[in-house]
């Protein structure tokens, strides 16, 4: 049975007046969507941003990790083993009342491995020491290449890989009269 050329008409305007309404009913609907690339970018970001406000809890510096997320150390010279959220934060904690204002920014573009949620980040740390000795108050800097291994959807982070630069960590260890075993044990 064939259709007329009205009724073939009407049928055409009355779908394409249907799917008008959802677009704009659903602004999602007619975005195009993020790449993998743009996610693990703003995945990375976040991250960065989390240390630099991390809440009066700081709860912040795990906000972007996955739960079984482990954060790796390295070299092993360092003497720090991969240790869990829960640890991190407490560690995270530790050091923060011996750096007074740390803020991490990104030195270097982030590399993002086509393929791989994988992202390397270049950052500097800096803030001021707070001591019981005469580096009270000095400056504090650092810096670190940080792997982090994302979700495959690159929403969260599974895996991190810090490398910070030992001199500069053994100079505020022993300005800060801290060990890494007291940092660990939270016994500083």
């Amino acid at each position: 049975m064939l259709i007329s050329q009205f009724t073939a008409t009407r049928l055409a305007i009355t779908a394409s007046l249907f799917l008008f309404s959802q677009c704009h009913a659903d602004p999602q609907a007619i975005r195009p969507r993020q790449s993998i690339g743009d996610v693990l970018r703003t995945t990375a970001t976040g991250y960065i941003d989390s240390f630099n406000n991390p809440g009066p809890d700081l709860r912040g510096v795990i906000a972007y990790r996955t739960d079984g997320c482990l954060h790796h150390f390295e070299p092993d010279t360092l003497g720090i083993p991969p240790i869990n959220n829960a640890k991190y934060l407490e560690f995270s904690g530790v050091i923060r009342q011996y750096i007074s204002g740390f803020t991490l920014t990104q030195t270097q573009p982030m590399i993002i491995y086509g393929g791989s949620p994988v992202v390397t980040l270049t950052l500097g740390g800096s803030g001021t020491l707070v001591t019981d000795n005469e580096w009270d108050g000095t400056e504090y800097r650092n810096a670190y290449t940080i792997d982090l291994t994302m979700t495959l959807d690159g929403k969260m982070i599974e895996k991190i890989v810090e490398r910070p630069n030992v001199q500069l960590t053994e100079q505020f260890l022993e300005k800060a009269g801290l060990t890494i075993d007291c940092l660990l044990n939270n016994t500083c």
